[in-house]
């Protein structure tokens, strides 16, 4: 995956690219961050440590074929990610997304 720029409403340029082993602390952040909104998402803060969050991207994203974690990014700063995994049938998958309200 080639990380895509896009620009925002309000001016900004978001980029949107494959996770790293990096941005782990930075998903949990954003993840936990928008549970405590309380709207979207369960609210339980998300369990997994940093060190857990580097195995899942490196076994996932650099792993497997059917799995795609990425994070949008504006000013270098993670603000949401994505996770896709690819189901038996090609036409099937699961999608999931955090995205700070800022």
């Amino acid at each position: 995956m080639e990380a895509t720029k896009y620009p925002t409403k309000n001016g900004r340029v978001m980029v949107i690219r494959k996770a790293k082993e990096e941005d782990a602390q930075a998903i949990i952040d954003v993840i936990n961050s928008v549970g405590a909104e309380r709207r979207y998402i369960l609210t339980e803060r998300f369990p997994h440590d940093i060190e857990w969050e580097k195995a899942f991207i490196r076994e996932h994203v650099y792993g497997k074929q059917d799995f795609l974690i990425a994070v949008a990014e504006i000013n270098g700063k993670v603000v949401g990610n994505a996770a896709f995994k690819s189901e038996s049938t090609q036409r099937i998958g699961i999608w999931d997304t955090s995205v700070w309200q800022s």
